[in-house]
This record gives structure tokens, C-alpha cells and sequence, in this order.
């Protein structure tokens, strides 16, 4: 790239560049949007690319935690992931973004950079960023296959004279050779990652992290998977009809209809190959006609496709997990106006977060793990839920499968086990892995318990053997004892205890019918203890992750920044 500006070619081209996710010591992910990290991200690429301004400088990704119109926040980390596209609109992505605008407008000023973009931006957001500095360019998906943006984003680029760049025109490659073409991907593409039997241990673990992360990291695309794939070579098919009746392939028909959209659309087709390269400018000569646009439009809706873009969560309780949440209240609360979802939660959140986001909007669940041997949430989470009025939903309400059937199940767990996955030898390999997304991604993903341990498990049964008694007593087993006892600390408690089997199903609706009187429960928590458990519930690194650690900065110190 910087030889190929040298020679007076600089004046000639339009360089667009962007920062947001950088990959810290340890090799952890994080997304960096403060006005200190702006600048530090925007001088180094003026002196890697051995230039005096970038032309366009895109937010690759946005700080969901933050107000957008605040500049200040140090919590915005980018990976410089694509420089090579010699690009000189920093696209901010995947909001929000409106945080750096500050940052940035201070840039222009200086002219270290000449226009801004955001990427993946909501409509208000990109409203709200216009205001701070003209946005010249908002980086999107659109494709034959991709048309969610246009009612809202594309009318409000319009609007406000932005320019539209869309990503993966081509359907990230659908719209290639053929919908067989997914048979031929590498073992590891991220389109269909999971497919693999003998890439199996590499797709649990993806798929483990895209539970863990949900749309923070896309590991694979649900469109490519093969219970999508029959379906959407419907779409295809339609179109490579049209194709063939042009005299053109189906990919430069796609890329083409795409550029019809408008002067103001410049599509962006990745490629690698030069073939692949000469056919995408050969879609810039095929012209379509009204005609043949309602055609291709007609065939391209909504319930032409089958899977999500990308693979995320869709739930009616959108449940902030990990705080800090402050910051997406807003957002959260305009979903709710919207009528995208009906109810707010929030997950191992603090005392102190519980009560600024109920201000913001009523809060309606606290999800939060508790149990017989993880009681340390009573005195402040859950009193506070209930001066508050909050609905409170325990997860691991079993001890994540500790009140079973006895303390030598850790012994029978399967080798893969997240509770006790250090322990075999056998699976060193997937314990390695293991460790190593661990180091990468800090607490954001769970691999061991201590609790489970050898060194504690033996400390720790001497719980289970007390409470097994008085399970023996009532005539029931002891998970059904256990669940019983969360049951019964108030009509506001609803407990999640996960399970894949019917039999643990069975058991589990079996504990509503176990009736526990007053003094039952007080000798229950007399055992119970905080000094009847050895081991923490997570590993220390995670547990900062958890409600104790969950306070975020005040808002007004984020202003006064």
C-alpha cells in the first residue's frame, strides 16, 4: 500500500482506513473508542501508511456502553483488521459509535482526516452522530439476500446525503458459483464452521463462545448451515435464471443489482482471487431494467431466505449479561418504544447497576446464580430486587449439577465437561484450546469450576452427604430438594435449572410438588453456609464478572470528561 501511493499517486485516490477492535497483551479482544485511543489509532495509521491524512477514517466498531454523544469513554478497543483495503473513511462499527464523534470531529480539524463513517449504525445513531460532524459514508449489509436496512437505514442515508457502502453484496459468496459451493468451503470457514465431523471439537468450542459472546463474535453464518442451505438454493436458482437469460454469471448479476440501487451505493465484494476480481468489474457493464429490477426484487423477499445473517439470540427478555448495562438502557428502552421487545433483565448485575437502570427504565428480571452452595447474592442483589419490585431468576439453582446424584459424578463427567475439562489427560488437547480461549478472552468464557476440583470436591461433599439426608427424609432425591429450596424463597423466584435430559425434566417438575416447612428451610440454611463450600464459583479471573465487580462509572463522569 504505501509504495502504491508513492510517485503522485496519493493525489489520485480516495485512501478510506478504520479503527475500533485491537487485540490486547495476552491477546485478548477489546473495542477502544475514547478520544485518547482515536487519535493514538488514527497517527499510527498515518505512519504505517507514511501519509498526512486519511480521507476516510470509518468507527469500525461502536461502544455499546457508552452515550454516543460522549467522546471521552475509554472502553472503545479496535483491531486494525483491514488496511490493505486503502481506505480513508473511518467506518465506525457495529455501534454505538457517537462516543468518538468528538474525537473525531477534532481529526477533521486537524486534518489528519477529511471525511467520517460509521459502520452497522442504527438510524438514531447515525442521526445523533450527523449532528456532532456530517457523516459522509455508513458501511452496511445489502444484498439480494440481505434487504432488512432498507426502510430505515438506507431512507435515513438518503435523508441526511450519506453515502451507502455495502458489505458482502455477494451474500458473503452465495451468490458465486453455486449453493453447492458450501460443500467445498475449508473445514474452518466461519460460514459453515459447525458442519464438519472431523473439525468437531474445533465447532464446539466455536459454538460454546457464540453461547458466551452471542453477536460479539460470529462464528459461523445460519444461512450456510445445511437445515438452511436446501431452502435458499430456491432464491438462488430464481436468480441464476435471470442470469443466464442476460448472458451474464449470477454473481455479476447480484453485484449489479446492487449498484443499480443508486449513485449514492458503492459496494464493497471482497476477493482474494483476480478472477473473482475481473468478474466483479464485469457487473459494472450489466445494465437492468425497471422491469428487471422489480423482477429480481420480487423473487429477493424476506421469506425468500431461511437463517439469520449472522447467528445471534432472539428473546422476548433481553436478559444485559456481564455488566456494566448503564450504558444500553437508552437503547434497551427504545426497543421497548419500539415494541422489538417487551421486557428488560439484567444478568449478574450490582446492587448499585440494578438500581440506575431501573431509573432509566423499569427493570422486570435480575438473573443471578443461586443455590444451596451460592447464597452470597441474599443480603444486597436480592434484597434490593425486591424493594424495587424486579422479578428475580436463579440460574444454576442445582449448583450446576453438584445436587445430582452424588459428589462422584465429577468423576463420570465426559472429558469435555466445562465443570472439570483440566482433569483428563486424555483430552489434553482440548483442555490446551481451552486454556488458550481462556487467556484470549479473559472471563468472558467459562472452563473450569473449582468447586469442581479435586482438591475441593472432597471438602465439598460433606454438604452434599447433609443435604442428601434430610432429601431421604422427605422421600425425594436430593436435586428435587435443592430446587425445592430456591422455589420456596418467594413467588417472585423463578428458577432456570438447565437440562437436556427427560428424566432431569421429570425430576425437576417433580420439585414443585416438595412442600418445606419453615423449620425445614432454616436447618437447609444452616447447612448451607458460606464456610460449607470450598472453591470459588469461577475461576478468579471470571469472577470479576460477576455482580460484585458489576458497578460502572457514573454517567456525569463520563460528561465531565
Amino acid at each position: 500500500c504505501v509504495q502504491a501511493l508513492k510517485g503522485g499517486m496519493r493525489e489520485k485516490v480516495q485512501l478510506a482506513t478504520k479503527f475500533a477492535i485491537r487485540i490486547l497483551e495476552g491477546g485478548k479482544m477489546d473495542v477502544c473508542g475514547d478520544p485518547a485511543y482515536v487519535r493514538e489509532a488514527c497517527e499510527a495509521s498515518l505512519k504505517r501508511l507514511d501519509i498526512d491524512c486519511i480521507d476516510l477514517y470509518y468507527v469500525h466498531r461502536i461502544d455499546t456502553r457508552v452515550p454516543i454523544e460522549i467522546t471521552v469513554v475509554d472502553k472503545f478497543n479496535f483491531i486494525f483488521i483491514d488496511e490493505k483495503a486503502h481506505v480513508a473513511l473511518y467506518l465506525i462499527s457495529f455501534m454505538p459509535c457517537f462516543y468518538q464523534m468528538g474525537a473525531l470531529k477534532k481529526l477533521v480539524e486537524e486534518s489528519k482526516i477529511k471525511y467520517i463513517g460509521l459502520s452497522e449504525a442504527s438510524p438514531n445513531t447515525i442521526r445523533r452522530a450527523h449532528v456532532v460532524h456530517p457523516i459522509t459514508a455508513i458501511q452496511l449489509e445489502w444484498s439480494l439476500w440481505t434487504r432488512d436496512a432498507e426502510e430505515e437505514v438506507i431512507s435515513t442515508c438518503r435523508e441526511l446525503g450519506i453515502g451507502i457502502i455495502p458489505y458482502s453484496p455477494l451474500g458473503k459468496g452465495f451468490f458465486t458459483s453455486s449453493p453447492q459451493m458450501v460443500e467445498k468451503l475449508p473445514e474452518n470457514d466461519f460460514r459453515q464452521v459447525y458442519r464438519s465431523e472431523k473439525n468437531y471439537l474445533f465447532n464446539i468450542i466455536l459454538r460454546l463462545i457464540n453461547i458466551i459472546l452471542g453477536a460479539l463474535i460470529f462464528v459461523t453464518v445460519p444461512r450456510f448451515q445445511p437445515e438452511n442451505v436446501e431452502y435458499n438454493k430456491k432464491l438462488y436458482e430464481q436468480v441464476n435464471v435471470i442470469a443466464t437469460r442476460k448472458g451474464c454469471t449470477i454473481s455479476q448479476l447480484a453485484l449489479a443489482w446492487v449498484h443499480h440501487q443508486g449513485d449514492d451505493v458503492s459496494p464493497i465484494p471482497g476477493t482474494t482471487k483476480i478472477e473473482n476480481f475481473n468478474q466483479n468489474v464485469g457487473a459494472l457493464s450489466i445494465k437492468l431494467t425497471p422491469d428487471e429490477m422489480v423482477e429480481l426484487e420480487s423473487i429477493a423477499t424476506a421469506d425468500a431466505v431461511k437463517g439469520e445473517r449472522d447467528e445471534k439470540a432472539h428473546v422476548a427478555l433481553y436478559l444485559i449479561s456481564f455488566m456494566p448495562c448503564f450504558y444500553q438502557m437508552g437503547a434497551l428502552k427504545k426497543l421497548v418504544e419500539e415494541s422489538k421487545i417487551k421486557y428488560i433483565g439484567l444478568s449478574e448485575a450490582s446492587p448499585n447497576t440494578i438500581r440506575r437502570a431501573h431509573v432509566v427504565h423499569p427493570i422486570t428480571a435480575i438473573q443471578l446464580e443461586w443455590s444451596l452452595w451460592t447464597r452470597d447474592a441474599e443480603e444486597e442483589v436480592i434484597s434490593t430486587c425486591r424493594e424495587l419490585g424486579i422479578g428475580i431468576i436463579p440460574y444454576s439453582p442445582l449448583g450446576k449439577g453438584f445436587f445430582t446424584s452424588s459428589p462422584q459424578m465429577v468423576e463420570k463427567l465426559p472429558e469435555n465437561d466445562f465443570r472439570q475439562v483440566y482433569r483428563s489427560e486424555k483430552n489434553y488437547l482440548f483442555n490446551i484450546i481451552l486454556r488458550l480461549i481462556n487467556i484470549i478472552l479473559g472471563a468472558l468464557i467459562f472452563v473450569t469450576v473449582p468447586r469442581f476440583q479435586p482438591e475441593n470436591v472432597e471438602y465439598n461433599k460433606k454438604l452434599y452427604e447433609q443435604v442428601n439426608v434430610i432429601a431421604t427424609r422427605k422421600g425425594c432425591t436430593i436435586s428435587q430438594l435443592a430446587l425445592a429450596w430456591v422455589h420456596h424463597q418467594g413467588d417472585d423466584v423463578s428458577p432456570i435449572p438447565g437440562t437436556t435430559k427427560i428424566e432431569n425434566f421429570n425430576q425437576n417438575v417433580g420439585a414443585l410438588s416438595i412442600k418445606l416447612t419453615p423449620d425445614e428451610m432454616v436447618e437447609l440454611e444452616s447447612i448451607a453456609t458460606a464456610d460449607a463450600v470450598k472453591g470459588e464459583r469461577y475461576p478468579s479471573s471470571h469472577m470479576a464478572f460477576t455482580w460484585r465487580f458489576a458497578n460502572t462509572p457514573p454517567l456525569s463522569s463520563l460528561k465531565a470528561k
